[in-house]
């Protein structure tokens, strides 16, 4: 599991240790990995920056993208039930 942020390498280190993260966030301060999951929310940040929409993507080992959730607002998350279902039916048994 790893977190993707259009924040600067120091801005995402800051971030996962303020928050006691157990898991990585990656920079990503031009929106290249945001941009190709179609997760760019253009100018939504502030100040007018862009910013990744909230949301749960699961990719297969070679890229291909097999379950994602898409908020459509900030408290939009899947329960972690939906996470465990969504786990279950796409993980190698």
């Amino acid at each position: 599991m790893l977190a993707l942020s259009t924040s600067s390498v120091q801005e995402a280190a800051r971030l996962r240790e303020d928050l006691s993260l157990p898991f990585a966030v990656l920079a990503d301060p031009q929106g290249q990995a945001v941009r190709a999951l179609g997760l760019l929310h253009a100018r939504g940040g502030p100040g007018g920056h862009d910013v990744a929409l909230p949301a749960h993507v699961l990719v297969e080992r070679g890229g291909r993208v097999a379950w994602r959730h898409v908020a459509r607002r900030i408290q939009d998350r899947p329960t972690p039930g939906e996470v465990e279902d969504m786990l279950h039916q796409h993980l190698p048994r």
